[in-house]
């Protein structure tokens, strides 16, 4: 029992000292900087240039956050106006503890059109916020105008084992343990290697500046950043959209030539919709709005 206190006392005080070290860095330059409220919480976001709007909505996985757009937004902000958000639980944006979901998103994504952006929105989302995005189309149609998906999530997703769910759930809701356990999941050496290496054409190309950044989204704000993550692997992201897809009207897909899981999506995309345009980028893998930025842009903007 002596030694189970003493080791439960060294893990407390590791969980802490890696929070105190993510709030004494100072990454202010990556920090949006206008805040919207929504739901008694404060919602980051920024916005650049003038034009027809764009909101840009970031993937939604543990270290997501509008930093994926760091690159891309002032490129595409010389002919539009850029909006790039922090959805709730992520980036800078306030991670109180409770459940998150895909209707929490996407009920934020058409609050933030309607009381910020204020006409109809050009969307373009990332990875699994596809269905997000589809789902904001479906749910308030007016507000949407055209919308670009980039390296979407599978549009015929299968849901997950319940059982599995929850035992990983109620692994990492234990006290200090949980948070030992998700700080394992996010460490530093996975963030500036594993990550980079699996997400990236060119890994060494990418800023060690950028990486970190992802490192710190995974680690701000800590129980809220557990909570994002639980709800996660909760399955409460999940948004089944294949009959959104084959309704769509004005939809594109950007994709990373070289990410290798996307063929068998962008195959299930065009058997549900023959109308999808989609544009591939080269020497790009998850993230071609951060690798090839100017062809990213360029693409979008054809599109758009």
């Amino acid at each position: 029992m002596v030694l189970l206190a003493g080791g439960l006392t060294v893990l407390a005080m590791w969980n802490r000292y890696l929070q105190k070290t993510i709030q004494d860095e100072d990454d202010s330059e990556s920090k949006p900087q206008k805040v919207w409220n929504f739901r008694k919480s404060a919602i980051r976001y920024s916005c650049l240039g003038e034009g027809s709007p764009i909101l840009l909505v970031h993937d939604i996985g543990g270290n997501s956050s509008s930093i994926e757009w760091s690159e891309s937004a002032p490129l595409l902000a010389r002919r539009h106006k850029v909006y790039t958000i922090d959805l709730p639980g992520f980036g800078y944006s306030d991670k109180p503890v409770m459940t998150y979901t895909a209707y929490l998103f996407a009920d934020a994504i058409v609050a933030f059109i309607k009381e910020i952006i204020g006409e109809k929105t050009d969307i373009i989302a990332s990875g699994q916020s596809s269905g997000i995005a589809l789902s904001v189309e479906k749910i308030e149609p007016n507000l949407v105008n055209k919308i670009i998906l980039v390296n979407p999530s599978s549009p015929v997703m299968r849901q997950p084992s319940r059982g599995a769910a929850r035992a990983l759930h109620s692994v990492y809701k234990i006290p200090v343990l949980g948070t030992f356990a998700y700080n394992l999941r996010f460490n530093r050496l996975r963030m500036e290697d594993i990550v980079p290496a699996a997400q990236f054409y060119r890994p060494q190309n990418v800023s060690r500046k950028l990486i970190h950044a992802f490192y710190k989204n995974a680690h701000r704000e800590e129980s809220g950043a557990i909570s994002v993550f639980t709800s996660r692997i909760n399955n409460m992201f999940i948004v089944p959209t294949g009959h959104f897809v084959k309704e769509a009207k004005n939809l594109s897909i950007i994709y990373g030539k070289y990410n290798l899981e996307e063929f068998p999506v962008m195959r299930r995309y065009k058997e549900l919709n023959s109308q999808i345009l989609f544009a591939p980028i080269e020497e790009s893998r998850k993230f071609p709005q951060l690798e090839m930025p100017d062809i990213f842009a360029a693409q979008a903007d054809a599109i758009l």
